[in-house]
């Protein structure tokens, strides 16, 4: 793989450094992929090229993010009446990019925001609608809205993405003057990827990959931020945002205090920020 076939998705650097061969267990089988990492902007990612499309084939009706989580929606009520209420509060327009079950986009319309969501996937949009949420089926990318927004949300979503800029200034052009990008993506630990290298196995939970194709660092949010034309980003403490699915199978349970155990040892937190359009 040439180095002169890839640029960071973060700041477009051509400095990048090919960290190592990824193979990663997809449906439907591993796939083998360059991991990059960027030493201007601190950013890591792997790149997918054909195979994204088999990778985004898992994001349907039993995808495990569409799991509906109490947990996770009173985190959003406590969040839109704490911290995202402070930088804008309602009644403002919202719009929720990559949906899924709705958790975000029904907490926000309960708070008083006239709030709208679009995924890719069928399946998410049928869960939203049977709960009472307003959300279409369409590429956030082409999609004529005919409109602005106050907010844009991306919860756990930037990290899925293969080209990252283009949603960043897409958002970037929705927005009202002043209005806010919201974003959640888990961050990643450089020691993360250390311990990738020397345990590739474990790439699926300390890196969740390939689901997860962006690797971020407040530096290289910073990065894009600016790079997609966002005035001023606004940091907020890591914090859990979802419980753990049930299982009653103790191997399971083993595996997950361990993962959790190695990403904290790793510094692997939650980013969750602000960008604001100027």
């Amino acid at each position: 793989m040439s180095k002169s076939t890839e640029r960071c998705p973060c700041c477009a650097s051509e400095r990048i450094d090919l960290y190592m061969m990824l193979t990663a267990a997809a449906a439907k089988g591993s796939l083998r992929l360059p991991l990059w990492i960027c030493p201007q902007c601190d950013h890591a990612w792997l790149q997918t090229g054909d195979a994204h499309g088999l990778i985004e084939e898992d994001y349907d009706q039993g995808y495990v993010g569409h799991r509906i989580d109490p947990f996770f929606e009173a985190q959003c009520r406590n969040v839109l009446r704490s911290e995202i209420g402070e930088l804008r509060a309602p009644p403002a327009t919202l719009l929720d990019v990559g949906c899924g079950n709705g958790g975000f986009l029904l907490a926000a319309q309960d708070a008083g925001y006239e709030a709208l969501g679009v995924d890719i996937s069928a399946g998410a949009i049928d869960i939203v609608s049977s709960r009472g949420g307003k959300a279409i089926l369409v590429d956030f990318l082409a999609h004529d809205f005919g409109r602005t927004f106050d907010i844009i949300s991306m919860w756990d979503v930037v990290e899925h993405l293969r080209e990252p800029v283009r949603f960043f200034q897409r958002a970037r052009e929705l927005l009202n003057s002043g209005g806010i990008l919201l974003v959640k993506t888990p961050g990643v630990g450089r020691q993360a990827l250390a311990l990738t290298r020397v345990r590739p196995r474990w790439a699926g939970g300390l890196l969740q990959a390939p689901h997860h194709v962006q690797y971020w660092t407040q530096e290289s949010m910073d990065a894009i931020m600016r790079r997609a034309g966002f005035a001023r980003v606004v940091y907020w403490p890591g914090r859990s945002f979802r419980s753990a699915p049930e299982t009653r199978s103790p191997v399971r349970k083993a595996r997950r205090w361990t993962r959790t155990k190695l990403l904290r040892l790793t510094g692997s937190e939650n980013i969750f920020c602000a960008g604001r359009s100027s």
